[in-house]
């Protein structure tokens, strides 16, 4: 199929910023499905040392989409990415529910068995993403979007870790409290 470009797609209202983007409703002009579209200023983002996050995310999001999994579809998907002169663009899922922090602060504070649930989710969710290697890093209400039938989809893969064989071998060691063997990692994220 042909690569997608801008032009594919009717932007709509802004519905998040991160960082180094913003996120648009945005409808497909062929079809009229609805999709988020991550776009990422270029300049922004070499100005703020960021391409290796950027690229991150967009390898933990091919990982999830090349082993996607029905047991644990708690994801945003990556569909497409294309680029401008001055942008990048991530065409994702539409999580039509916002982000779960609402949620929690309305119901799930009250309600036992929906924080069972909810946590049930995000635990297979981890669980799917450890699997494949990857430590998200940065796990937190604002990452956590709810899709239309109120199932979580998880987000925002910029500060994640993925591991090689060998170096998921060793990040036992960064556990490892100082002085009790093993090394520590020098980043701070989360």
């Amino acid at each position: 199929p042909r690569k997608k470009e801008e032009a594919d797609f009717n932007f709509g209202r802004i519905i998040g910023e991160g960082s180094f983007s913003t996120v648009y409703l945005c409808r497909e002009v062929n079809n009229n499905k609805e999709y988020a579209i991550k776009v990422c200023n270029k300049n922004h983002i070499k100005r703020e040392r960021k391409q290796e996050a950027i690229m991150r995310e967009k390898d933990a999001m091919l990982r999830l989409s090349d082993a996607w999994s029905s047991t644990a579809p708690y994801f945003v998907r990556l569909y497409a990415t294309f680029q401008t002169v001055d942008n990048l663009f991530f065409v994702l899922s539409y999580a039509k529910r916002g982000d779960i922090l609402r949620f929690i602060k309305k119901m799930a504070a009250k309600e036992v068995d929906v924080t069972q649930f909810y946590a049930a989710e995000i635990v297979q969710a981890l669980e799917h993403l450890h699997s494949l290697n990857i430590v998200h890093r940065d796990l937190k209400p604002e990452n956590i979007l709810l899709n239309a039938d109120m199932h979580i989809l998880v987000t925002d893969f910029g500060s994640a870790k993925i591991l090689s064989d060998h170096s998921s071998q060793a990040s036992a060691a960064e556990t490892t409290p100082p002085g009790a063997g093993g090394g520590r990692r020098n980043s701070f994220v989360g």
